[in-house]
């Protein structure tokens, strides 16, 4: 920040050709004003600017931060510092709303972190609360196998109300045959993925058209074997890789040609397992009953005004 010293003379608070200006005294509107405090009550004062301090403590962020590389060039930084803190509030800078927001925010910032997020940084600081929880998930830690896919699916058209293609349409036969030539197309692939399957619906499209079918693609996202139609379910889960197909296979809305393209693994947790993916969703319901806890032990009584609570939609 020897940069600054530039600055300052631009600013018009110091430099060697221009005479200091007058101290200042600082407006009480600005919360934070005035000389800085010592970070400790050991603190050093390091120097002084228009009679203000500047702390080592300030010189030790620095060159802890890695804002400085020397302690000589921390102290001019902090110097620096004090120098445009004065000339803002000279300028009345110091009371702008937006820094005083600013202010605000980065008081609260470090509250939080300091009462809220400290002290509730693992499972065990949320007591009770935790062990409620892992109980009401207790069904999270065992989960089987998921499997996203997409089919090509040759069906009538056009469609029944609920979609179904009966087994006693005519049309059966026809369109069986229209996917023995998908599922032969496809088959000896590997590291197939959906837009892969595109040209091959196209290629039978006018065909199935002819006999007043369909062919359809869709993507299923991941879904347990018990979360889907019987007969689609057991062929899916018995592709051997992520990117081949299988089928074609009968389902109540017609015949189906399978591709796998994705899974979320089975698992079986542990309890702590569990407790770390509950901790951040629990860390973010508990703060506001903790805000609540704390305004009841403050004793603190907080009233809205009624009446001008509509002049804020009339502001927005």
């Amino acid at each position: 920040m020897r940069h600054l010293w530039s600055l300052t003379c631009l600013l018009g608070v110091a430099c060697a050709t221009e005479p200091a200006p007058a101290p200042v005294v600082p407006p009480t509107m600005s919360p934070f004003v005035g000389a800085s405090p010592a970070a400790t009550p050991d603190d050093v004062q390091v120097a002084t600017v228009n009679g203000r301090p500047v702390w080592g403590s300030c010189v030790t962020r620095q060159v802890t931060g890695g804002k400085a590389r020397t302690a000589t060039a921390a102290l001019h930084d902090c110097v620096d510092f004090e120098l445009l803190a004065q000339e803002a509030e000279r300028r009345g800078l110091a009371a702008d709303p937006e820094l005083v927001d600013a202010w605000r925010t980065t008081l609260v910032d470090r509250l939080v972190a300091t009462a809220y997020e400290a002290k509730h940084r693992t499972p065990a600081d949320f007591g009770n609360l935790m062990i409620k929880a892992l109980a009401d998930n207790d069904q999270r830690r065992h989960r089987p196998e998921y499997r996203a896919s997409t089919f090509l699916r040759v069906t009538i058209t056009p469609t029944s109300p609920d979609k179904s293609f009966p087994l006693s349409d005519p049309r059966d036969a026809a369109a069986r045959a229209i996917a023995d030539k998908l599922a032969a197309e496809v088959a000896p692939e590997t590291g197939l993925m959906a837009p892969h399957l595109t040209p091959v619906v196209a290629k039978y499209q006018a065909e199935a058209a002819t006999a007043k079918l369909a062919i359809e693609q869709t993507d299923v996202p991941p879904y347990a074997m018990v979360g889907l139609e019987k007969a689609y379910a057991g062929v899916l889960f018995g592709i051997p890789e992520i990117g081949r197909t299988a089928g074609p296979v009968r389902t109540k809305w017609g015949w189906d040609v399978i591709l796998w393209t994705g899974v979320v693994p089975a698992r079986d947790q542990t309890v702590d397992e569990l407790a770390a993916d509950i901790l951040p969703r629990m860390r973010r319901e508990y703060f506001p009953l903790w805000v609540k806890q704390l305004e009841q032990s403050l004793n603190l009584h907080i009233e809205y005004i009624d009446a001008n609570l509509p002049l804020l939609e009339e502001g927005s």
